[in-house]
């Protein structure tokens, strides 16, 4: 811990005086018109802002017509002093939240009088000058709300017009719904673009995944963020790369009083509600800790602030789920028949532990009825019991620690502001097999300076830069001298695999802005850059087998069916210690106005472009070999005689075909602030990440292969241990030939699949437009309506799976392909590669939405609620062939037709004014809660299942067998079948017991063709979930405050079904089998001073 805090001061200082200037969190502005008590307008008033809480001052004085301007303001608590010769001093006090455009006109009284404008701490319930459809929460909102896990970013569902249900906890290494995960993923969408269009902004720093797209790479403590803006409508040009929500986060910084907080919140598995599914719990709990304190780095000396924030997290996960294994007296069996052989070794040292309910599932006479107890199975007697079933339970720990250190220094004509985040996660995994327990660690940091520097009242400069890494080690330990192996019939399996794999990302972001205002005009010039890196040091994983056999007996036997997962160079036929390194620079620059047209109407408008990169390869491993169309008349034929070259970038050029012109405007329609019109038009472009240009080429020759050996041919499997368990692990392994490549850069003998990008591919671009009406009902109430749109052009082919490193869809294929030839091994159309996964620009999207919301701020209560009713269709995802992908134009995966959300929060009245026994029983208690109603999302039913076809008497095929997939006969097993009926129950006991049945979906009538499916016309169940919170506050002292918090998730205990499994071969086909969360408490204690 010291020496992380040692490094933290160090890196802050060194960066302070290497770099001049920063972006960070300072993104609002406020103006309006100083007048007289007639209404014309006052020239030459001094106006005067000050930060009330660090004491930061700016002064101006007010233009020819009346006009004032401050920008590159922080979120905070301000007050407004406007002096002028013959008028009395006018101050107003008001809230600026991150983002804000404030307009606040100021009227002056004669001289002799002291006006003061009506103070308040909140942001008006209508802001006049802004363009944005979005939701601010404050400090105030995200400390009173029930927050799962201590994760804040789930809120970002609350904004009107987004849809989704938050963090989930799985598909990255280390995921959580806490604040700990190096890849948070985020289930929102806004504008139809799904989670790849979000972007998440700390203090200006883009803490977005270079990797995977809309995954955030950092998520800060609850308790170091000030407030949050969503925004699912912007139409500023100040980033570049997200088309559907921008989250910003602005973090908490020191004020002239030292102000702090110590809590922890607490749960474990007695709060946890049973549900249908489980019954009871293994044993887990979770502590999450935070601590904070901020103010004056020295007391009554100009040195500056500083604001510390540490959130330890010690935690347990209960996991309970049913397996399959081995029966000791097959062991026994094993030990006696095979005493040598490696397969015996491992059934001996290595059986199941902690696995209650065990019962025989399946004998001998199960497995072999014709051949038990004869030579072929080595006399294994019939009575034999071979495979035992039981629930196995275990509770893995997490343990986190997240601290941010933040300075800010104001000059004379400088602020100089830093910030370092460090995130450390340690996680293990427990296995049946005690002797593969495994652990994980994953470690983040990010630092950024922020320098303004202010050159006169009228200009100033911001810049930034800011470094941020990330690394994984999953798993970092285990026993990896023994090898990953696989057996039909068991589901727990020997070997702690993907040993000591290890990924690393660095991001480098710079960035500087000019702004100039004059007269009614703020503008700002800008450019930002970024290198981000792609290390995977993968040469554990790759350097440790994994075996595959047939049954229990074969392991017994060291009879191999196939060995995987080693590298080798293909040119040379060594073994390769594999690793990948790529890296890749981003620029981008623009330019804006925001225009004070009249004291009614503020427009905003500008041009940015950006140059998304070509990513280049750091090392010779990392072989980036594209595949390039031949000549042909047909896109068949091109894809017939199309070469792999390698080059050492991604593609042929950088894109840098990204041009994006937005505007909006905001109109005060009758000048009093209680009717605003506010709308805007822009293009938008998603931004293929630095992986998603050049992960696709992994695996691609002559870079390293991983082959598969098959024990019935040659070169036969090697079936055994591993001398080290550190990297090299030197396990025996087969011996292969030299290749060469081909014409074509396959190579020769072998059909390896490979992936493959567009080499001229462009930017997607979604075209975004929305207008809203707000009407301030009354001086607590504000209603509004709002209407948005996008339209999305040359998306990527399988762009739209959310949080993928790569994507693709196989254009290798050729249907009928297995009919043509008569063969279950597909032929291809290019014959030196198997299917080519392949990223270009054919995609399109198109949503519409009407967003109704209502808020209200009252003396002791507010609440916002918010009604989307919207439409997302596209043809984004991988479907049953690449050719005309449009014929799939359907519902979006994310679409969700009808969306409701609440956040609100009540101060119980207390009594006798809180005094005495009584008073100090009753006052300090808030309610707070969220709701979120959502109808269910699309699906469409497919299958996996192999083609198995019917053949007449000369062996020919004539049509499908029961059971058979592969309906268009490519070799491709992934196709929709014929739809008898799209009637179905939605009921509760149809999504548990089966939605419709297997006959419902009958192979296509024509044989060989994809079935008549329309793409996702069957629903989700939908979702349903009020979350509560019950907090006391009582005053301790009058600077210290105790809190006491419960929260209750899922309040009503509502069983939200996951999804329907809609793979026709599977036995819970059409069936939800699990749900979503149940209910559970959460008790927390918060000292506050």
């Amino acid at each position: 811990m010291k020496q992380n805090l040692r490094l933290a001061a160090r890196l802050l200082c060194v960066v302070a005086l290497a770099v001049s200037s920063a972006f960070a969190q300072f993104s609002g502005s406020m103006s309006g018109t100083v007048q007289d008590p007639s209404g014309l307008v006052v020239p030459a008033a001094s106006v005067t802002l000050t930060n009330t809480g660090t004491g930061e001052q700016k002064t101006v004085t007010s233009a020819s017509d009346g006009s004032y301007q401050f920008v590159s303001l922080a979120p905070g608590n301000y007050q407004l002093k406007v002096v002028a010769k013959g008028f009395a001093e006018a101050l107003s006090s008001f809230s600026l939240t991150t983002n804000q455009t404030m307009i606040l006109p100021v009227k002056l009284t004669l001289g002799g009088e002291k006006q003061t404008i009506e103070v308040t701490t909140q942001a008006p319930l209508l802001d006049t000058g802004d363009t944005r459809l979005q939701e601010t929460l404050s400090t105030e909102t995200l400390s009173s709300l029930p927050l799962a896990g201590r994760n804040m970013i789930s809120l970002v569902t609350l904004a009107p017009g987004v849809t989704g249900l938050g963090v989930t906890s799985n598909g990255s290494p280390g995921s959580g719904r806490d604040n700990y995960s190096t890849e948070t993923q985020v289930d929102a969408s806004a504008n139809g673009q799904g989670a790849v269009g979000n972007m998440y902004v700390v203090d200006g720093l883009d803490v977005t995944s270079s990797i995977r797209a809309g995954v955030l790479n950092m998520t800060p403590n609850p308790d170091s963020i000030q407030e949050t803006s969503i925004q699912s409508n912007t139409y500023t040009v100040d980033y570049g790369r997200a088309s559907s929500i921008q989250m910003t986060m602005t973090t908490k910084s020191g004020t002239h009083a030292y102000h702090g907080n110590a809590s922890d919140y607490f749960t474990y598995q007695g709060w946890l509600a049973k549900t249908e599914f489980t019954q009871s719990y293994a044993p887990f709990h979770s502590n999450n800790i935070s601590a904070t304190i901020g103010g004056p780095i020295m007391p009554k000396h100009n040195w500056g602030f500083f604001f510390f924030a540490i959130e330890p997290l010690r935690s347990s996960a209960a996991s309970t789920y049913g397996t399959t294994f081995e029966d000791p007296e097959f062991t026994t069996f094993a030990q006696a028949s095979f005493p040598s052989t490696v397969g015996t070794t491992l059934l001996s040292k290595y059986p199941v532990s902690n696995v209650t309910g065990v019962s025989v599932s399946q004998t001998a006479a199960d497995l072999f009825p014709s051949t038990c107890g004869t030579s072929s199975t080595s006399y294994l007697p019939c009575s034999t019991a071979m495979v035992d079933t039981g629930s196995f339970s275990s509770s893995a720990y997490r343990n986190g620690m997240q601290y941010n250190i933040r300075l800010d220094k104001d000059f004379a004509h400088d602020r100089l502001y830093g910030n370092f985040y460090r995130t450390t996660l340690n996680t293990n995994g427990l296995d049946p097999r005690a002797a593969f327990d495994t652990t994980s660690n994953y470690y983040q940091y990010a630092l950024q300076i922020n320098e303004t520097h202010t050159f006169s009242p009228t200009t100033l400069n911001e810049a930034a830069f800011a470094v941020m890494r990330v690394e994984g080690i999953e798993p970092a330990t285990g026993l990896f001298s023994v090898p990953v192996v696989d057996v039909t019939s068991i589901g727990t399996g020997f070997g702690a695999g993907f040993a000591q794999g290890d990924f690393i990302q660095h991001n480098y972001h710079w960035r500087d802005v000019l702004t100039h205002t004059f007269k009614s005009h703020d503008v700002k010039i800008g450019y930002e850059g970024l290198f981000g890196d792609d290390i995977e040091i993968f040469n554990g994983p790759y350097d440790q087998p994994t075996f595959s056999f047939n049954s229990l007996l074969d392991l017994a036997q060291d009879n191999v069916y196939t060995e995987t997962g080693l590298a080798y160079n293909p040119l040379t036929g060594q073994r390769d210690q594999y690793n990948w390194n790529a890296a890749g620079v981003t620029n981008g620059a623009f330019i804006e106005d925001t225009w004070k047209i009249s004291p009614r109407l503020t427009a905003n408008f500008g041009l940015r472009w950006d140059d998304f990169g070509n990513p280049w390869s750091r090392s010779s491993n990392t072989a980036f070999s594209n595949f390039y169309l031949g000549a042909g008349q047909t896109e068949q034929a091109q894809i017939a005689n199309g070469v792999l070259i390698r080059h050492n970038h991604a593609l042929n050029r950088a894109i840098t075909d990204v041009f994006s012109p937005r505007g909006g405007i905001a109109w005060d329609i009758t000048g009093n602030g209680s009717w605003v019109v506010k709308g805007g038009a822009g293009f938008f472009h998603n931004w293929p990440t630095l992986a998603n240009l050049q992960e696709e080429y992994r695996g691609n020759p002559p870079g390293d292969i991983f082959p598969t050996f098959y024990g019935a041919s040659g070169p036969a499997p090697v079936f055994g241990f591993g001398t080290s368990n550190e990297k090299p692990f030197n396990f025996p392994a087969p011996s292969i030939e030299a290749y060469t490549l081909n014409e074509k850069g396959g190579i020769n003998g072998l059909q390896f699949g490979i992936g493959a990008i567009d080499p001229n591919l462009h930017s997607p671009v979604t075209y975004t437009y929305s207008a809203e009406i707000e009407h301030q009902i009354s001086s607590t109430i504000a209603a509004s309506l709002a209407y948005s749109g996008a339209n999305g052009r040359s998306l990527l082919s399988g762009g739209g799976q959310v949080y993928n490193v790569s994507y693709g869809q196989d254009i290798n294929e050729l249907p009928g392909d297995l009919i043509l030839h008569n063969s279950l091994t597909p032929t291809r159309l290019n014959t030196s590669f198997g299917e080519i996964l392949y990223t270009k620009n054919d995609r399109v999207s198109n949503y519409n939405a009407f967003v109704a919301a209502v808020r209200g701020r009252f003396k002791h209560a507010f609440f916002n609620a918010s009604y989307t009713r919207s439409a997302s269709n596209d043809d984004t995802q991988v479907f049953p062939t690449y050719i005309n992908p449009h014929q799939y134009y359907g519902p979006s995966l994310w679409d969700a037709p009808n969306r409701f959300s609440l956040a609100w929060n009540y101060e119980i009245p207390g009594l006798h004014h809180g005094q005495g026994l009584v008073g100090r029983a009753t006052n300090g208690w808030l309610l707070s809660g969220t709701t979120i109603l959502q109808s269910g999302t699309p699906f469409t039913v497919s299958t996996n299942a192999a083609f198995d076809p019917i053949t007449n008497a000369d062996g020919t095929y004539i049509g499908y067998a029961a059971g058979s997939g592969d309906y268009n006969a490519d070799g491709d097993n992934f196709d929709f079948p014929d739809v008898s009926s799209y009637q179905y129950s939605t009921s509760r006991y149809a999504y548990r017991h089966g939605l419709f049945s297997k006959s419902n979906f009958p192979a296509p009538s024509t044989f060989g063709s994809e079935g008549n499916e329309r793409y996702n016309q069957f629903r989700e169940p939908g979702f349903a979930q009020w979350d509560a919170a019950l907090l006391k506050n009582t005053a301790i002292t009058e600077r210290v405050n105790f809190q006491l918090r419960f929260e209750f998730f899922n309040l009503f205990n509502r069983a939200n079904l996951n999804s329907v499994d809609s793979n026709l071969p599977d036995g819970n086909f059409g069936q939800a089998t699990a749900q979503y969360t149940p209910r559970f408490l959460q008790i927390g204690g918060n000292l506050i001073f």
